[in-house]
C-alpha cells in the first residue's frame, strides 16, 4: 500500500503527462531521442510550452520514420522521407529544403516555436482513456517565432 501512496499527491498521479487545453502555444525543442515502437522506428521530439499559463510544461510528438542509424538512443541519428511528418515540419519551421537523410533537429535549439498542442483521448486501440488517463501531445510544429534556425 505505501508504494501506491507514493504514486499520488494531493489526489493528482506524479509523473503523469501534463495536461493542458489544446491550441496554439510556444514552445522551445528540448531533445529527442531514437526507438523501436512495435517493430516501427520512432524518433520522440520533447518540446516545453515557454510563456503563459502553462509555462514549464514538458510535451513530446513521436515521428515514424524510415530508420534509425546505429542503436536507438537520446540525440540518435536517423532518416526520413519526404512524406514522413517530421520532415515536412522541419522544412517548414526551417525555411529551406534539406536532404530527408540530413536533416538535423538540432538546428531548432535557441528557436522559439509556435506548436500545435492536441488532447489524447483514445489509446492504441482506439478505445477511449479516462479523464485522469487523458494527456497532451503536439500535433504539429508550425514556426519558428524567435532565432534563427
Amino acid at each position: 500500500m505505501g508504494n501506491v501512496a507514493n504514486l499520488y499527491q494531493d489526489g493528482v498521479l506524479v509523473d503523469a503527462p501534463p495536461l493542458i487545453p489544446a491550441g496554439e502555444y510556444e514552445a522551445v525543442y528540448l531533445r529527442h531521442s531514437t526507438a523501436f515502437i512495435f517493430n516501427s522506428a520512432k524518433v520522440f521530439v520533447h518540446f516545453r510550452i515557454s510563456g503563459g499559463e502553462h509555462n514549464g510544461a514538458t510535451l513530446f510528438r513521436a515521428y515514424r520514420v524510415k530508420s534509425i542509424t546505429g542503436r536507438p538512443r537520446k540525440g540518435g541519428a536517423f532518416k526520413v522521407r519526404h512524406s514522413h511528418d517530421l520532415y515536412r515540419q522541419f522544412v517548414r519551421v526551417v525555411g529551406c529544403r534539406e536532404r530527408p537523410d540530413r536533416i538535423n533537429l538540432a538546428r531548432l535549439r535557441g528557436c522559439l516555436l509556435k506548436v500545435s498542442v492536441v488532447t489524447v483521448t483514445k489509446n492504441s486501440r482506439q478505445k477511449a482513456l479516462l479523464p485522469a488517463l487523458q494527456y497532451s501531445r503536439v500535433d504539429e510544429m508550425l514556426s519558428c517565432e524567435v532565432g534563427q534556425p
